[in-house]
């Protein structure tokens, strides 16, 4: 049984997070940590200058605030292409205001337990 995934490509200079997603009953075990390692350690190994970039709820706990405590930064001012995808996130429906753009790069990371 597959308990979680991490989907995740190349964009620009970034290796762009699609999905992060754990089984409810599997979360809280650190899968989803041990996942987001995974994908940190590729951005080092590859050396991306854009880092590992997402979009996700600004509010709800375990989006934004989980990728904060893991050394995620919000981005006031997302590259273009990223910026597009928000735009074309509120044009699918999500309210304005719902969903931010983050990245983490190697060297800025504070990873909090």
């Amino acid at each position: 049984m597959i308990v979680g995934f991490l989907s995740a490509r190349t964009q620009h200079d970034s290796l762009h997070i699609l999905e992060l997603s754990v089984r409810r009953e599997s979360q809280g075990q650190g899968l989803g940590r041990a996942l987001l390692h995974a994908a940190m350690h590729q951005v080092r190994q590859s050396r991306r200058t854009g880092g590992l970039t997402l979009t996700t709820f600004r509010d709800v706990a375990w989006n934004a605030p989980f990728y904060r405590a893991m050394g995620f930064v919000d981005m006031d001012t997302p590259p273009p292409w990223l910026g597009a995808l928000l735009a074309e996130e509120i044009a699918g429906g999500f309210p304005a205001g719902s969903r931010c753009a983050m990245r983490w790069r190697p060297g800025e990371e504070i990873i909090r337990k």
